[in-house]
Formats: C-alpha cells, structure tokens, sequence
C-alpha cells in the first residue's frame, strides 16, 4: 500500500477487504496466494503489485490466471516464481528491458 490508502494499491485493497475491480477468480487467486506465502506480494511488489494495476482494469486476464495457478502451485519456490514471471513477461509483451519483472 503506497500510503495506506484506499485506492493506493489494488492487492493492497482486496486482502483488506475494501472495494476492488479485479474479476472474482482473480481475487480469490490473489487472496489463495497470499494466504499459501503472505510475503509474496511485499517481496515481489516491483513485479506482482504493478501487474496487478492492469488485471484489475480487465487487461491480461487469461494471462493472469496463468501466473497466478503457477504461483499458487509453488508459493515458495523461488526458481519456478522467476520462470513463471519470465513467462508472464513474454505472453503480455513486456520488453526484455524489464529485468525488474524478473524478480
């Protein structure tokens, strides 16, 4: 959460029960992911929270529920985390520039 907000940030958002815009499998993904590693969000926040801005605007949903299956399979594998953002990356488009996504 940027400064604690409602609005600042849309993960943030929904795991504190306030109104969100994400479809409601991709919440209830995002809430089982956070429930299955709760520092996930917070250590990946350069990657999965920005991402998060466009799922919740309806943009990369089938991509997003790629990822987020992925992640919830392997909360705590950090070498299938890396692989399934790359992926991620690739499917939307991202540049290769975006080495922060790699996290």
């Amino acid at each position: 959460m940027v400064n604690g907000k409602p609005g600042d940030d849309p993960v943030s958002d929904l795991l504190a029960g306030r109104e969100h815009s994400f479809p409601e499998d991709v919440a209830e993904m995002i809430c089982e992911l956070n429930d299955a590693n709760p520092h996930l969000f917070t250590a990946m926040f350069s990657s999965l929270n920005l991402v998060a801005w466009s799922w919740e605007k309806g943009e990369h949903l089938p991509e997003a529920r790629t990822l987020l299956t992925g992640l919830i399979a392997h909360p705590g594998d950090s070498a299938a985390r890396g692989r399934l953002l790359r992926e991620y990356r690739v499917a939307v488009g991202m540049p290769e520039s975006s080495k922060w996504f790699d996290a």
